[in-house]
């Protein structure tokens, strides 16, 4: 709720949604001009934001998840209960979340895609060495746990 300023007016959430964007590109590609600001700006501020749904959303589910901690004493349901809760993870959203998380979904695309074609060759290498990064991490991971498989 303080990071999304969901308890504020719809300017603090707006310029809470803006900040947020801007930090994450950055975080990803380094620093920006005061041009890709703006135009990142107004891709996030012509976007309709879900966020208070998907706030609920996220209590509601943490709602279940402590109501089905309270029923771990039953362990030959308990199991089968907590698989079914992560795999459906859609279950009991509210219809209104449900219409609007794929249109957030390709605005969120869209907002990616508009923000790759605006990135400077020194920030695409930036972004690049980033993801290389974590290429390269799981790889050791994959190799890690293929060499413990390997020694059972």
């Amino acid at each position: 709720m303080r990071d999304h300023k969901l308890d504020g007016t719809p300017q603090e959430r707006q310029r809470a949604r803006v900040k947020r964007a801007l930090d994450q590109v950055t975080d990803w590609v380094g620093s920006l001009t005061p041009e890709q600001e703006e135009r990142i700006a107004a891709l996030v501020t012509a976007a309709p934001s879900i966020q208070p749904l998907r706030h609920e959303d996220r209590r509601r589910r943490q709602r279940e998840f402590l109501a089905l901690l309270e029923q771990r004493a039953n362990p030959a349901e308990f199991p089968a209960r907590l698989r079914d809760w992560l795999i459906d993870w859609e279950k009991g959203r509210a219809p209104q979340y449900q219409r609007l998380q794929p249109e957030a979904w390709e605005n969120r695309i869209a907002f990616l895609v508009a923000v790759d074609r605006m990135l400077t060759p020194h920030q695409r290498a930036t972004l690049t060495r980033r993801l290389q990064s974590y290429i390269d991490d799981f790889t050791r991971l994959a190799e890690r746990r293929g060499a413990q498989s390997a020694a059972q």
